[in-house]
């Protein structure tokens, strides 16, 4: 199996289906031998539903009774797949399939561990910003980060990385569920002595995106949790 593509989702109706569809017309043209995940963490509306109604080949569905938290949808998600190299990506396809290209080449090419999407490295193209307090949230974040962390990353949060299936030790020992497990997976990548490289996307925003106010403030929290955690 070439790649494995893990999508949590919840509450995705209005977009998992054009997502999907863009994902299988774009792996069609790489010729790739693939599987998709997709693990539902709870949704109310008819995400699942609408996942099982597609008839796409190598489609798996995985299911949490209730809403657990992204990082452990992706979690399951990763420790469920089989590719040689592992993609999460955000449902909405903020960023879309057709980076997937440039985030292998850039693997390759660095001979890294991992490739992350990064919405601030000076090639990137914005095309619909965040809110004002949400930008400022999320550099102040990535600052307080990389000096608690040292992770020296313009970027931890955007939702589309792709890994080496030998990195998936990492996930085994991740501990958060919320929005703060991308952070941690990259310090444990550290600590393991992973190559990380940053690669430039083109990128919007979604305005309907769940992530509130709240949430930026308990990843300060969390980043600390991270710090002093001892992961044996």
């Amino acid at each position: 199996m070439d790649l494995s593509i893990i999508i949590p989702v919840y509450n995705e109706e209005k977009v998992i289906e054009s997502t999907l569809v863009d994902i299988v017309d774009f792996l069609k043209s790489l010729h790739f031998e693939y599987e998709i995940i997709v693990v539902d963490d709870g949704s109310l509306d008819n995400t699942k539903k609408i996942v099982n109604s597609l008839n796409i080949d190598n489609l798996t569905l995985l299911e949490h009774s209730k809403n657990m938290g992204k990082g452990l949808a992706v979690k399951d998600g990763v420790l469920f797949s089989k590719g040689d190299y592992i993609l999460f990506m955000d449902a909405d396809s903020s960023t879309t399939i057709n980076h997937l290209t440039s985030l292998i080449t850039s693997l390759k090419s660095n001979n890294a561990h991992i490739a992350i999407a990064s919405r601030e490295h000076n090639e990137s193209i914005i095309k619909t910003r965040q809110s004002t307090y949400k930008e400022a949230f999320g550099r102040f974040g990535n600052l307080f980060m990389n000096y608690i962390l040292k992770l020296d990353l313009k970027d931890t949060q955007c939702g589309f990385k792709l890994f080496k299936k030998e990195v998936k030790e990492i996930f085994k020992k991740q501990t958060l569920n919320g929005f703060s497990f991308d952070m941690e997976l990259l310090y444990l990548a550290k600590k393991l002595n992973y190559k990380v490289i940053e690669v430039p996307i083109t990128w919007s925003n979604n305005i309907h995106s769940s992530v509130k106010l709240k949430d930026y403030f308990k990843t300060i929290l969390d980043i600390f949790k991270i710090k002093f955690k001892n992961y044996g």
